[in-house]
This record gives C-alpha cells, structure tokens and sequence, in this order.
C-alpha cells in the first residue's frame, strides 16, 4: 500500500468517528431541545420551497387546529386554515423573506374546526443549497392568543379608567422637584376650565386658588419635597370661566436616591357635594321640629353608610339613652328583627324606585332589654343625588306595642276556636272515612314539602337582599375559619377593598399588607387579641387600596369558641366611611356659602332701600311743598327740576332691576344693526362732558374720548342700544370713583376679528382680591352697610358684564388702589350691510301751519291727558281711543287722521296686532308706538308690525313733539 492510499484511509476513518460523534450528539440532545421548546408552547416547522411543500410537527398540527393524519403540507390546505383577512399578509411575508434573505416573522390569525379564532406568530430563517439558490425554510411557531386577549382587555380598561375619571370629575398630576415642572390629566386642565391641549405649569396652576388656599397648597408642597410628608387638601379655586369650585388634592412624593424626586397625585371636583350638606341638614331639622312635643319618635337614615340617628323620643321607645343608642346601634339592620327585615327591605325599595309615595310598615325593634316592641314606621326620601339615588331619609316610629298585643290575643283565640273545630271535622272524617284520612295525611305531605320548597326560596331571597343591603350601606362581611385558616371576603368587601375576587384570594397575612402601615400594628394587635380574650372587635382603621386611594374604615367583628374555648372562626364586617366624612365636609361648606348668600342678600335689600327711597324722598318732598306753599316762579322751576331729574333717577334704578332680571332668565335678546362707532362714541362723549360741567362735585375732572388710528372699518354689526349701555355704566362707574384727574374712553382694533373699548380712570382703584367679584351681581369693592362711601345697586359692573357675553364678548379691568382703574370689553369686528330704510323719519322739521288729526290711543286717563296737553299746545286737532273696538271705530269714521300715536298694550287687543289691521286698509297714515318695553327686540317688534317710529315710556315732552313734527313735516 502506498503512502497517499494509507493517508487517506485514515481520513475517511477520522471523518466517519467525526460524523458518529455528531450523531450520537445530536441523538442525546434533541430530546430535550423538543421538551424545551414544547414547555414554551413552541414547536418546529419548514416549507420546503421547491417542493412547495409544508412539514409540520404533531406540536404545530395542535396550535394550528390541524389533524396531522389528513394534513398533506399543500399551499392550499395551510391557507384554508389562516383567517382571510391575513393570508395576502402571510404570502408577502415569505416572499420577502425569500427575495431579500430577511427573518420571516409575520403575526397571523388561524382558525379552528371549532370556528375560534387563534393569534399565532412564526419565525424562520432561509436556507439556500449548494448552488445558492432558496431551498427552504425552518423556523419556530407559537400560539400569542392569550397575550392579545391580555392586551385588549388591558386597553379596555384603560378606556374605562378615563371614563370613570371624566363622570367622576378626577384627574392626575405630577411635579418635579428638581426642574419645578408639571403635568396633569385632560381632566384636571377641565376642571381649571382650560383647553387639555394647553401647556401647564406650575404659575398657571397655583393662579387659580384663593390666597388662602393657595398659601395651603405651596406649604404642602414645600413640605412634601423637603420632608417627604403626603397631604390631602380641600381647596377653593376660581375656574377660568369664572366658575366657584371646591376641589380636593392628594399628593404623595415620590423617593429616589433616598430624596424627593417628584410629588404625584390625584384631583377631584367635589363642588356638587359640597352643596348637598345645608340642604340635608334643613330637611332634617324641619321634621324634628314638626314632632316636636309629639310622642313620636323621630328616626334619620344615612342611605349610604346604613347609619342611623333616632330622637330623644325614639331611644326612649326602645329603652335607650341617646349616647347608650348611638354607641351600640350603627346601621339600620340592627334594629330589625330579622323575620321582618326582607318585607322592610322590600317596601324600602318600592319606596325609593318611586312606586309608593311613603315607606310604611309595622315591624319588630329590639329594645336595650332584648325584648321586641312592635313598631309602625313611617318615613320618606328627603335627599337624591344628581341621578335620582337617596342619600338620606327621614321619618317617624310610632310604639303600637299594645295595640298588636291585642289583635295577637284576638288572633290567638280565633285560632285555638278554629283549631278546635277543625280537630272535631278532623275525628269525625276519620271515623267515618278512612280513605279521606289516608288523603289528607298524604296532601299533609305534600304542603310540607312545599314549605321546604318556600323556606328555601326564602332562604335564597334573604341572601340576596342582605347583598343588596351590604352594597347600599357599603358594610361588608368577612370571616376568618381560625381551625382551617381560610378567610371568606362578601362581594361588598372585595369593593371597598377595589379588589376583584376572581384575581385576589383573602389570607390574614395578605389582608394586612392593605392596612395604611400607621395602623397596622395597633390594629393587629387588636385583632389577636380579641382572639386570646373573646372581646369584641371595634377599631377604626385606613386601607390603601391598590389604586393607592386612602380610605377611611371601621372594623367590628365578634370570635367564637367551642365548648372548650377553644377559637374556631372570627367573623365581622368592615364599613366604609369616607363618604360619611366627605358629606360632613361638603355639608360645612354648603353652610359657610348659605351665610354668605344670607349675607349678600340683606346688604343687597338695605342698600336697594336706600337707593329707592332717596329719590323717591325728594319726589314726595317738592311735591308736596308744589302744593302745599306758595312760591315763585323761580323756586317752581326749581322743584320741578329736581322731580324731574330724581324721578330719572328712580327710572335708571328700576332698569337697571329689570334688565339683570332678563340676563339671568335668558331673556334678553340682542338686536343687530348697523353701529357707526364714531358717531356713538362722539354722542356719549357730549352727553357726559356736559353732565360733567353742570355736576359741582365732579367739575374739575375731565373727559376725553380716544379713537385709535387702528380702527380701519369705523362700522360694525351690534346692537347700538345694548353697547352704548355698556359704555354708559362703565363711565358712570369711572365718575362714580373718580374725585380728581381724567377719564379717557375709546376704541381701537386689537385684531383684525376684534375690537376693544376701554373707560380709563384715575379714581380709587380696586384692591386684587375684589376684582372678580365687583362683576357679580349686588357686590362692590366696599360692602359694609354702615360705612360705604359710594351710593349704587351694584348692578352696573354686572349688566355690562352679562351683555358683553350676550354679544360674543370679553370684559376685564386691570387696576391699581389709589392710582386709578381700567375697564375693557371685546367684541368681534363683525362688519355692517347697510340696507336702505324706507320708514325713516324726515331730518328737517319746518312749522306746521295747518291744523292737522292725530289719533292718541291710550287706556290709562294720565297719560292720555297729558298727551293731550303737549300736542294741543302746538295745534293739533287730537281725538282720543280708550280700546281697540274704539280706535277701529274712529279711524273708519274720520278720514282726516294723519297720524295714530299708538299704545301696545290695551284692554281688549295688542296695539301691534292693531296697527296690522290698519295697515291691511291704509299704508300711508303714520303710526308711533308707545312702548313701555324698552328692548331692543321690543322695538324691533314694532317696526317689522307696521310702526313708523316708536317711543319709549317715560317720554319727555320734547321728545313727542319733535318726532310728531318730524313724521308730520
């Protein structure tokens, strides 16, 4: 043999121990690859490419829902099995995975025989032969269904927990420490009365609080950073839109690196509760007044809790003191004798779905002897929440003790005759019939068992109102087999506990860990040691749930032992009562806000009193010496004078009365015409200079009108009437508080959509903290009755604002004390279309030298007569109509009638509807109304009837006579 031939047998040798080696390897290793990949749920697949072919294992038959034995790897059958919607997926998937040599890797749904639907995900590798071409590939497969069940069960509760935030009115926040930067929750920046969008920051949120309530914020805060503390405020805030808001803030800091590295927490609008407490409390004293001196007792139910309170009266009906009663009767079923509890429940709830108008029932209550009195109890749901559930009910317990001894002894003897004559039926059948015997033995039998059947049914009822009863009163039970060391949870502990029984099993050990830790170790030595000596449990205790909420609860529970005391089970309830305490709270501040509404109210009514009858003491007076004295011609004048301006002054009060009245119901309505700003602003300009002169007190401060460059468009789209009030109180307002310097008011173009009129001042100015409320209704800056310096309603600052936001607006003041002040309002630039006005009055007015008809329809004889006066001192031929019946008849009568001053409100008609009739017969006589409804849709309402013109009452002399020559010209 050769040295090459030798060489390369021992090659060959080599390669073939090589290749064994590999072999047995590879045999000793599979096994528990396999095993390794069927613990986690993965088994192995390939797709012979050339073949276009499919080999799967048993593992991935069984994930794909597949029968191995009629399973032949065809393109067809696999994609049979994938959901429709994701085989072009599934194809694209491989043909990447073959054109680009990528990782195969796609999601897909397959679906079972049984038609459910399964997640798979599949992963493979592309191996190509010799000549690299794509052969096939290998890979691993898995079934992902449970996962994407997780996942969607996860975003639903997700969708639920916003939910809930939002009907709850709760949101989250977050501050950190270091940088002093903050986020919150879309709800929070809701309940602020911000756009969530907005971008938050500390400044932003402390601006909305009260100083008092802000310095507790910052103090918490500082604290938590500095000492870790937690806190749990309520706090008064200002919203936005200027809304009054009681909110309540949990903060908890958050450690790392053994030092605070942020405060997080949660935010809830509690306002609505807050104002449920003055309503509950005046429910409950009236009735206990109305019982009074009666001898019934007085009973108030907390619906929520189950707490009740009883009467004086009523302790002493069962035996009690009020302090003994309160201290061993904490819900309403402690005081019902169970076989009376379901029909009690049963009525109650009859009551409260709104199907009887009273809860009546005679019941059995045990008294401090044990012993039970018969009862009949009355009562009533006096208190709902927003969605029709009863917080608090109230009624009275009348002692029928006796009367039901009577009608039992009654009932007794009527039974026993009854019982008797059955028993001689009863002897007598059996003597004579035995077969009738044998059959009511036999029906005997069959009530029995039908009795069973009920108390069953009973038993099962019982259950489920004691379920309803422990979700109503939130009191749920538990209990502690201390022999198998098993505890058992109701549905109502699991709740308060916000634990769901399916995920969470009760354990002594696991149900401390819920304790808040400044409890726990009093409350489990409380809890074993009513084990060592049987004493009752009674503690009062906090539980974080695991949401991290604080909650405030009681715990009460009772051990029992056998024969030889020896503790066999520990059973109890535990009572949730943070909603007591938060009702407290809230019913404290329904209280302060009732004083303060009080309060406001009875300065309103004095000063309103004031404000009359200043006026009105000067109208009587000169009246009075008109009549009573002779004077000159001179002091007449005078006198005049003064009635006539203070009775303008009465007039202005009632208005301004009657226009927030309107505001308030959305009644007043906004009528939009062309504004030219410039002539408005130059005619409130004359009017108030000139009242400025002729005021003494106010003489040397002057008025200066201001229109800015800026205004482009020097006419908008408004109602003229409402924006010139608003100006007129703004001004009014600035001379009120003005005693020296100027006032400067004016116009200019903020924007391009937005105009702003402003009234500046160098007056008294207002303090900060008065400058929200100067804008509500009957408040000033300085609110004592014996001390204010400044006469008004205080309804000035209030109607302008209330007809700013009418007309789309936005109203403010910046101001300084004792530099002066600056009012503003917006309105959008909301340009004019000036139409042409076929009834507008002629501007020239020339004598009027021919006697000429007119028509006065009034009902009321003085305002009549003096029309009569004014208009025949200037030579008109009047005619007078008391009604419409009149009016028509006149009219038709005297065709010389060139103009009607017509009346809107009359006996037996409506003045527009009148001037309608007219209009059907006559388009050129002139009609003026008179009006005493002064809106602008009032006026408007004349116009579009068939009015010329109108006129609103009071109207002075000069006015009548110069719009009667105008039309009549």
């Amino acid at each position: 043999m050769s040295p090459q031939k030798s060489n390369d047998k021992d090659l060959l040798n080599k390669a073939k121990k090589s290749f064994s080696y590999v072999q047995e390897t590879f045999n000793e290793t599979y096994p528990f690859l396999e095993l390794a990949l069927k613990s986690a749920g993965m088994s192995t697949w390939l797709w012979d490419i050339k073949e276009n072919k499919r080999y799967f294992d048993e593992q991935t038959c069984q994930l794909l829902g597949i029968n191995p034995k009629m399973f032949n790897g065809t393109a067809d059958e696999f994609y049979n099995i994938v959901y429709p919607d994701d085989r072009e997926l599934l194809k694209e998937a491989l043909k990447n995975a073959i054109d680009s040599n990528t990782i195969y890797e796609p999601e897909y749904r397959v679906i079972w025989p049984d038609n459910s639907l399964h997640y798979i995900t599949a992963r493979g590798k592309l191996v190509c032969d010799s000549d690299g071409n794509p052969s096939k590939i290998n890979g691993l497969i898995w079934d992902i269904t449970d996962r994407k069940k997780a996942d969607k069960a996860l975003k639903h509760k997700d969708e639920l927990l916003k939910m809930t935030s939002q009907m709850a009115k709760i949101g989250g926040w977050e501050f950190n420490a270091q940088t002093h930067k903050g986020t919150w929750t879309d709800e929070v920046a809701r309940i602020h009365g911000l756009d969530p969008k907005i971008e938050t920051n500390v400044e932003l949120g402390l601006r909305f609080y009260t100083p008092n309530s802000r310095l507790k914020l910052e103090t918490a805060i500082k604290e938590a950073i500095e000492q870790a503390l937690p806190y749990d405020l309520e706090l008064e805030l200002i919203s936005e839109d200027n809304e009054h808001k009681w909110v309540r803030t949990i903060g908890l800091p958050v450690i790392k690196n053994n030092k605070v590295a942020k405060v997080e927490g949660i935010f809830q609008d509690i306002t609505e509760q807050k104002r449920t407490e003055l309503e509950l409390e005046d429910s409950k004293q009236q009735l206990r007044f109305a019982l009074e001196g009666s001898n019934d007792g007085l009973w108030d139910v907390k619906m929520k809790t189950g707490e009740v309170y009883l009467s004086p009266r009523g302790c002493e009906i069962l035996g009690y003191s009020p302090d003994e009663l309160s201290e061993i009767i904490k819900i309403w079923s402690d005081l019902v004798h169970p076989d009376d509890l379901p029909e009690t429940n049963q009525r109650l709830q009859a009551h409260i779905n709104g199907e009887n108008k009273i809860f009546e029932i005679e019941q059995r209550l045990q008294m401090k002897s044990g012993q039970w009195k018969w009862v009949l109890t009355r009562g009533k749901v006096v208190t709902r929440d927003k969605d029709g559930s009863p917080l608090r009910m109230t009624g009275t317990h009348t002692d029928i003790t006796k009367r039901k001894k009577a009608e039992e002894a009654i009932c007794d003897a009527q039974l026993a005759l009854l019982q008797q004559n059955e028993e001689y039926l009863a002897l007598n059948e059996e003597l004579n019939e035995s077969n009738n015997r044998i059959q009511a033995i036999n029906q005997d039998l069959l009530t029995a068992k039908e009795r069973a059947e009920e108390s069953e049914q009973l038993k099962s009822y019982i259950l489920h109102k004691l379920k309803e009863t422990e979700k109503i009163a939130k009191i749920g039970s538990w209990e502690w087999d201390i022999q198998s060391n098993t505890v058992w949870w109701s549905d109502e502990v699991y709740r308060i506990f916000e634990l769901e029984s399916d995920y969470y099993t009760p354990s002594v050990e696991a149900n401390a860990l819920f304790i808040h830790p400044d409890d726990r170790e009093a409350y489990q030595k409380t809890f074993f040691n009513c084990i060592e000596t049987g004493n009752l449990l009674d503690f009062d205790l906090r539980i974080i749930t695991p949401s991290g909420k604080t909650k405030n609860c009681k715990s009460k529970g009772k051990v029992y032992f056998n024969a030889s005391k020896i503790p066999l089970r520990f059973t109890g309830f535990i009572l949730d009562t943070s909603l007591q305490e938060q009702t407290q709270n809230e019913l404290l501040l329904a209280k302060e806000k009732a004083e303060e509404s009080d309060r406001l109210k009875t300065a309103f009514l004095n000063n309103m009193s004031h404000e009359i009858r200043t006026p009105m003491n000067a109208i009587i007076g000169f009246s009075d010496l008109l009549c009573e004295t002779e004077l000159t011609d001179t002091q007449k004048k005078q006198f005049i004078s003064i009635i006539k301006q203070r009775t303008y002054d009465l007039l202005q009060i009632i208005e301004n009365i009657l226009d927030i009245s309107k505001i308030e119901v959305g009644q007043m309505k906004m009528v939009e015409s062309d504004v030219h700003l410039p002539e408005l602003l130059d005619n409130i300009y004359e009017e108030y200079n000139q009242k400025l002169q002729d005021n003494k007190t106010k003489h040397g401060i002057t008025l200066n009108l201001k229109i800015d460059d800026s205004l482009a468009q020097p006419s908008i789209k408004s109602d003229k009437k409402r924006l010139t009030q608003i100006l007129c109180n703004l001004i009014d307002n600035a001379i009120k508080f003005t005693h020296k310097g100027s006032i400067e008011f004016g116009c200019k173009a903020e924007t391009e959509h937005e105009l702003i009129f402003y009234v500046r001042d160098t007056g008294i100015g207002v303090p900060v903290e008065k400058q929200q409320l100067i804008f509500n209704h009957f408040r000033q800056a300085d609110e004592a009755l014996t001390t204010r310096l400044y006469e008004g309603t205080g309804l000035g600052l209030s109607i302008a604002k209330g007809l700013v936001t009418l007309l789309n607006g936005r109203i403010g003041l910046d101001s300084k004390v004792n530099e002066g002040s600056t009012f503003w309002f917006s309105l959008p630039t909301t340009l004019p279309t000036i139409l042409p006005n076929n009834k507008t009055a002629p501007s020239d007015i020339k004598p009027i030298d021919i006697p000429q008809t007119i028509l006065v329809v009034e009902d009321d004889p003085s305002n009549a007569e003096y029309l009569k006066i004014i208009l025949s001192a200037s030579g008109f031929d009047i005619l007078h109509a008391y009604d419409g019946f009149q009016t028509l008849e006149i009219f038709h009568t005297v065709p010389s009638i060139k103009l009607i001053l017509m009346d809107i409100r009359l006996p037996d008609t409506n003045g527009l509807i009148l001037t309608q009739k007219i209009r059907q017969e006559n388009s050129d006589v002139i009609i003026i109304a008179q009006t005493a409804y002064d809106s602008s849709a009032d006026q408007l309402a004349c116009i579009n009837a068939g009015c010329n013109d109108y006129i609103a009452k009071p109207a002075r002399s000069e006015q009548v006579l110069s719009m009667v020559k105008r039309y009549l010209n």
